[in-house]
């Protein structure tokens, strides 16, 4: 077959490559000058010079498309896709097989990993080029399907593997928690066995309920080690992301069967983006998975279940199944069903309101029942300070809150526009969509200029859940038309076709986004060393208890959870419940903290290692570091002081100083 190539698309490839190729030389320059090595060293050189080459080759390229030798420069370019025969369809699925763990090993290895795992430019530009050789194997295996199709769906592939392998480091049994709040998961989640596990009675957790919920299933097996627990987390957050993208796909009721998993793998790259947290999944399942146009009772059930799941999740997502709901229905829905507009609007009226009732009731019946004293601490996000400088490109998000959701939304508001524009879709319904993804983005917004907040996307989670779901329905010409009798086939109710640009982008970012995630490459922990600390600090912890004085766990207070250190739970100041506080300025709760250090009651501390450092606003979270440093870190060094300290496990143990106040 005789494949026509299209100069359009092979002009934005050689483009994207140029650039790649120009952002991965600086980055490689960058990288030899870090490690001390010399602009005259001979193989740096010769990279940096096999790289200008490659770029001026492809800017060669590019300007040779808009000249007579266009044609034959763009067959060259498309070769694969004119090799005939069943054993180069075997070499090329051969060689995709071969090439796609290439790009993920070279970032997991111990030694590339280290080199380049951080820095986005050499991880873009190898993940491009990787790409690039992918699609040459793929048109080789897959004469019949389009360039432009077959690079989408091999960016998806490979974004998809990436992200996916990197999930493995995650599960291991080794005993301390590297992240900021994984320890404070695992305690928490314990908490709905307290009695069994720490011998007493604790208050449920004021954060998140509802993820904690979900992690606690697997304390219901006695001993359960920790490797369970991570993956059964890792489990759930991939299991309900898929879940998700499932039931989204299912809604649009797609023939092809291929477009159906390609549709499913962009939408898990799509949800990643922000990414959307585990439990803020289950009531999104439970509205796609119940809504019914032709059952509002049904799809009424459905939005109390998850508005009450909501309810014990987030502030800001008591509304979000109401809405969701309220969407789908003016999706699916005509305006001319009814002739009075209060008739038409109070269906969604009634998911939203009744839904943000029942996710307030379950709330309120949550702390009425969880242990805790008041409601106040419920509430500490509301007197939160914003911080402004975190809405444009700043060293905690180096992207900013606002640019960073302008690109995720970029691509899917050109293939909106594009679906929408030869839709019949009456004003009042465009009004309602519009009106729901504009609230859900700038709450997005807001919420992630919290103090705490704008390190990423994930608090415009119900925006990018919404976005996709408008995109989708959009896209595939699922928007019920307004006038009667009409399918959507018809050229007045089918939908505008994208170009296949935005598409594309569709794709690209979500992969560029899934490289900003970086995790740890394989074999990167010591577990003997790191059993050998633990012991010690075992042994540090119960002697201290022995003589009946109660030790503080501020971090890890997982190894009380998995018995990894005997002693007596102390269940205040946990630090992921301490940090709420500290940057609410719970005043009343930080004063008994304040008291209880003053009056030495603890007989030792194990917290994350405490340095009286004050950094400029201009550092990574640097505004909140400064106010744990004034607020939890100086009067902590001002009554107790460090014994022993483990850099490595990002431990440290302090005991109540001998003599008077030393405030640093």
């Amino acid at each position: 077959m005789k494949e026509v190539p299209r100069p359009a698309f092979w002009r934005i490839i050689l483009a994207l490559t140029a650039l790649s190729l120009g952002g991965f030389g600086l980055a490689v320059r960058g990288l030899m000058l870090s490690l001390g090595i010399p602009a005259t060293h001979p193989k740096g050189l010769a990279l940096l010079a096999g790289l200008a080459v490659a770029l001026l080759v492809t800017l060669a390229l590019l300007a040779s498309t808009w000249t007579s030798a266009s044609e034959r420069v763009l067959r060259a370019l498309t070769f694969t896709g004119r090799l005939e025969g069943r054993r180069w369809r075997v070499i090329g699925w051969a060689a995709f097989v071969l090439l796609l763990p290439l790009f993920t090993l070279l970032i997991m290895c111990p030694y590339t990993g280290n080199l380049i795992g951080f820095n986005l430019w050499l991880r873009w530009g190898f993940f491009w080029g990787a790409s690039l050789l992918l699609l040459y194997a793929f048109k080789t295996a897959n004469k019949d399907v389009e360039w432009e199709l077959a690079l989408v769906i091999v960016v998806i592939i490979h974004a998809i593997f990436y992200r996916l392998v990197f999930f493995i480091p995650q599960i291991s049994d080794y005993p301390f928690v590297p992240g900021w709040s994984e320890s404070s998961r695992f305690y928490d989640a314990s908490l709905f066995f307290a009695r069994r596990l720490y011998g007493m009675d604790v208050p449920l957790s004021v954060l998140h309920p509802s993820l904690h919920l979900l992690y606690a299933v697997p304390f219901a097996i006695p001993g359960a080690p920790i490797i369970v627990h991570r993956l059964w987390q890792m489990g759930l957050f991939l299991g309900l992301t898929i879940a998700v993208g499932a039931f989204f796909v299912r809604r649009l009721d797609l023939e092809r069967r291929g477009l159906r998993w390609l549709l499913l793998g962009w939408a898990f790259l799509f949800i990643l983006q922000g990414p959307v947290y585990t439990h803020l999944l289950v009531p999104v399942v439970l509205v796609l998975w119940g809504y019914d146009n032709d059952n509002p009772r049904r799809t009424m059930e459905f939005v109390l279940l998850a508005s009450v799941w909501a309810g014990l999740s987030r502030i800001n997502w008591f509304p979000a199944p109401g809405l969701l709901a309220a969407v789908l229905y003016l999706l699916e829905t005509p305006r001319r069903v009814y002739h009075k507009t209060v008739l038409y609007l109070s269906m969604p009226f009634n998911f939203f309101a009744f839904g943000a009732l029942a996710a307030f009731a379950s709330q309120r019946l949550y702390i009425l029942f969880s242990g805790n004293g008041g409601a106040a601490q419920f509430y500490s996000s509301l007197s939160s300070p914003l911080l402004w400088e975190r809405l444009l490109p700043n060293a905690t998000f180096w992207l900013g809150v606002l640019p960073g959701a302008l690109i995720l939304s970029l691509p899917i508001w050109g293939i909106l526009f594009f679906s929408l524009r030869k839709t019949s879709l009456h004003p009042l319904r465009l009004a309602g969509i519009l009106a729901a993804l504009g609230v859900l983005f700038l709450g997005g917004i807001v919420v992630s200029l919290k103090i705490g907040g704008g390190g990423d996307l994930h608090n415009l989670d119900a925006y990018i859940i919404l976005l996709m779901l408008v995109s989708g329905y959009a896209a595939f010409g699922r928007v019920a038309p307004e006038q009667e009798g009409r399918s959507l086939e018809t050229s007045e109710s089918a939908p505008g076709k994208p170009p296949w640009a935005w598409v594309l982008l569709s794709a690209v970012i979500p992969a560029w986004f899934a490289l900003q995630q970086v995790g740890g490459p394989l074999g990167g922990v010591d577990l003997a060393a790191a059993q050998t600390a633990l012991a010690d600090i075992r042994q540090r912890v119960e002697s201290v208890a022995e003589n009946g004085d109660p030790v503080l766990f501020i971090s890890q207070r997982h190894l009380l959870a998995f018995g990894e250190v005997d002693v007596p739970l102390v269940a205040d100041y946990e630090k992921d419940f301490l940090i709420e506080m500290v940057m609410s300025g719970n005043t009343e709760y930080l004063g008994g903290f304040y008291d209880d250090l003053y009056h030495r009651r603890f007989g030792l501390i194990v917290a994350e290692p405490q340095v009286f450092k004050l950094v400029g606003t201009n550092e990574h979270f640097g505004v909140e570091n400064n106010t744990w440093v004034r607020k939890v870190t100086r009067p902590i060094l001002c009554d107790y002081e460090p014994v022993a300290t483990y850099p490595e496990y990002n431990l440290q143990l302090l005991a109540p100083r001998a003599g008077p106040q030393e405030c640093p």
